[in-house]
């Protein structure tokens, strides 16, 4: 309910809310086992994710794109680019 209503709040606000409710929803799901619902939101999101800046949201983001994909068995290229763009967003904050 709150991913539909986040479209309700501030501007300066919105997009912050909306990543930090993906990334619970994509964990939630990861851990029912739902792994392709789980990468089909964080992906959908993913440029929201990255166009924020911050390091805090968006090294974890792309850890559970990472994760996710691992577990998959497909994607493995994937998995590696998101597992160092999560490293590098912790070197630089």
């Amino acid at each position: 309910k709150a991913l539909a209503l986040v479209g309700q709040l501030p501007e300066q606000a919105r997009t912050r809310r909306r990543v930090e409710l993906v990334l619970a929803l994509a964990r939630s799901l990861y851990f029912m086992g739902r792994f392709h619902e789980s990468i089909a939101l964080l992906s959908e999101h993913e440029p929201e994710a990255s166009a924020l800046a911050d390091p805090g949201l968006t090294g974890p983001y792309r850890f559970w794109l990472a994760h996710t994909q691992s577990h998959l068995g497909e994607g493995h290229l994937e998995a590696v680019r998101h597992a160092r763009a999560a490293l590098s967003s912790v070197r630089s904050s």
